[in-house]
């Protein structure tokens, strides 16, 4: 409700009561000799058979508290109504103007959460699907951007460069599969959820970082967000970097020399075959921070007769682990 509303009713209240206290007092002035004046029929006028006026009882409140009240009253409403028509702007005429639920922006195209209000990035707006570098914005119409949809960018040919900035915690799978071209790949510290397949034939990725025996993506503050693949098939060993969230889809496949492995507690997510057909890999311990192992992570780790992990009987119990994951049992709970 606008204010000027507010004062027009507000003013409408007050005129009437006043002018309703003022008849009062006139009429309880008036006494016996006050007449009402009555149109005869041949056009002149008479007064009214005379009869003693009802006295006029005094309000048990006065006209100002009354009047406050109504005030009271009126800017609440206005209150709730602003309230309603912002909720109704934000949520209804906006999205109608700015076809709120599956925009266009960027060169980008987006789809509405409801659940989360927030938006998914779905792919490449039509008249941008030759795009060589994607940004992705951090909020879209004052909502903020937290995923990357599955197969967003499956198959972008001439996609080279793409940057996901903080705030995005998932990446979907086959997010970027078959971006033949793609060369550098930034990714945020805020990913709590990397899919299936993200990069796979992703084969031109250059942006990486080495530490020890594997290459790393990530940004400028961690490098170490996702370990992507191991340096050489012939490793005995790997130190996986402390700040790591993520061990790709069959980062360590077919490594059949590496002995142990040790997973930092900071590692959410273990991708599917990361460790597949490691035949010698003989001692393997898992962080405390550890969510999720996918399909046939550990199959084929013949020498493995049960990981070590680093948290308590009840994280473990929540731990998402797919099939074909047998050599991780039994468990040794460490804490």
């Amino acid at each position: 409700m606008k204010k000027k509303r507010v004062y027009k009713l507000l003013y409408g209240v007050l005129s009437a009561m006043l002018s309703l206290q003022a008849e009062g007092k006139q009429n309880a002035d008036c006494g016996e000799d006050c007449r009402n004046l009555i149109p005869a029929e041949d056009g002149g006028e008479f007064p009214a058979p005379a009869s003693p006026l009802p006295e006029i009882e005094a309000e048990d409140e006065p006209v100002e508290e009354i009047a406050e009240e109504a005030a009271e009253e009126v800017a609440d409403e206005a209150e709730e109504e602003s309230e309603e028509e912002t909720e109704a702007t934000a949520e209804g005429a906006s999205e109608e103007e700015l076809d709120l639920r599956t925009p266009t922006a960027d060169g980008l195209r987006f789809e509405w959460r409801e659940g989360t209000r927030s938006y998914t990035v779905t792919g490449l707006a039509e008249e941008n699907k030759e795009a060589d570098k994607i940004m992705l914005p951090q909020e879209l119409f004052g909502y903020p951007v937290t995923e990357v949809g599955e197969g967003a960018f499956r198959g972008c040919r001439f996609l080279v460069e793409a940057v996901i900035p903080e705030g995005v915690t998932k990446i979907g799978d086959r997010a970027f599969y078959g971006c033949y071209a793609l060369e550098r790949i930034e990714l945020p510290n805020s990913l709590q959820s990397v899919g299936d397949e993200v990069f796979c034939l992703c084969m031109a990725i250059t942006s990486q970082t080495e530490f020890d025996n594997a290459y790393y993506l990530g940004n400028k503050n961690n490098p170490y967000v996702l370990l992507s693949v191991h340096k050489s098939r012939e490793v005995d060993s790997c130190v996986i970097h402390r700040s790591t969230k993520f061990i790709d889809r069959g980062a360590f496949a077919e490594c059949r020399t590496l002995e142990r492995i040790e997973i930092p507690n900071a590692v959410l997510g273990i991708g599917c075959k990361a460790f597949y057909n490691c035949s010698a890999l003989a001692s393997v311990g898992l962080g405390s921070g550890v969510v999720h192992i996918g399909e046939s992570a550990f199959y084929g780790c013949t020498a493995l007769r049960g990981a070590r992990f680093a948290g308590a009987r009840e994280a473990w119990e929540r731990i998402e682990i797919e099939e074909n994951n047998e050599p991780l049992f039994p468990p040794a709970l460490l804490s």
